[in-house]
């Protein structure tokens, strides 16, 4: 008991490196067959019947176990699939895509292929770039097309700049000699590398990442997004800006506030 104390997603079933599974009901195996219709179960219609976590890169166990046991509070009944973000799944698009495709058995033994005309029951939360690009993939595996679901993008999408890609490895890295001698070097070499490629070759990057202090995404980027996409017909329910917070951080900052809006873009969403 002592040893898994220690792991912070010890209460979830691991089905690969990147995948944790969690389900209120356990007297099933995970993606063999589909649950029963929540209205048989008595479960609350409005709920979503699957939460899926999209971690952001390289995001700490702990701290992604916050977020999974918040939402265990907020709907019990619901099962949790977490894709957890890495570097190199960020920099390479096949690292990245293998990553993603474990979660797809779990969704789709819950959902299935989905009716186009049904309320979503899907609530996907995707954190910064790492979220942004497993949410792609994630488009791109689930054949043949997702079901309807709400998302909620925590410090993302943006857009791929020389001062995201330089940021990119040293954000979490406390001021010393190592990020002084070797992070930031290094960072301003992505920077250079990744450019040149969209620039110059017209390489696009997998996810766009990029409240009104953080570094890595400005709001502003995030809003042209959200103009951009109410424009091609989607539905944005909620833009909220955290003011003084910083990237992936806003629910630390201020978990009343997060929480309630969370909730809120959720309940707005099943009835757009």
């Amino acid at each position: 008991m002592a040893a898994k104390a220690n792991v912070p997603l010890a209460f979830m079933q691991k089905l690969s490196d990147s995948v944790f599974l969690y389900r209120a009901t356990q007297s099933e195996p995970p993606h063999e067959s589909a649950q029963p219709p929540l209205a048989a179960r008595g479960q609350d219609t409005s709920a979503p019947q699957v939460i899926l976590l999209l971690g952001w890169m390289d995001a700490r166990d702990a701290h992604l176990a916050w977020y999974i046991q918040k939402y265990r509070d907020l709907h019990p009944l619901a099962s949790i699939v977490l894709v957890k973000a890495r570097t190199k799944g960020l920099a390479f698009s096949s690292v990245g895509r293998e990553d993603t495709a474990p979660a797809i058995a779990p969704l789709r033994a819950v959902l299935g292929d989905g009716d186009e005309g049904s309320d979503p029951r899907l609530l996907i939360h995707a954190f910064s770039g790492g979220g942004s690009s497993s949410l792609h993939h994630l488009y791109d595996l689930y054949d043949p097309i997702l079901p309807r679901h709400v998302t909620i993008f925590d410090s993302t999408p943006g857009v791929w700049t020389w001062s995201f890609a330089s940021n990119l490895f040293t954000a979490g890295l406390r001021p010393g000699l190592i990020k002084s001698l070797i992070a930031t070097p290094l960072g301003h070499l992505v920077a250079l590398v990744s450019c040149l490629l969209i620039k110059v070759l017209g390489v696009v990057p997998d996810g766009q990442r990029v409240c009104d202090v953080e570094k890595m995404v400005s709001h502003g980027i995030i809003q042209a997004h959200a103009d951009d996409a109410a424009g091609k017909g989607f539905v944005v329910v909620c833009r909220e800006i955290f003011a003084g917070s910083s990237h992936v951080a806003h629910a630390r900052a201020d978990p009343d506030h997060y929480w309630r809006v969370v909730t809120e873009t959720y309940r707005d969403g099943l009835f757009r």
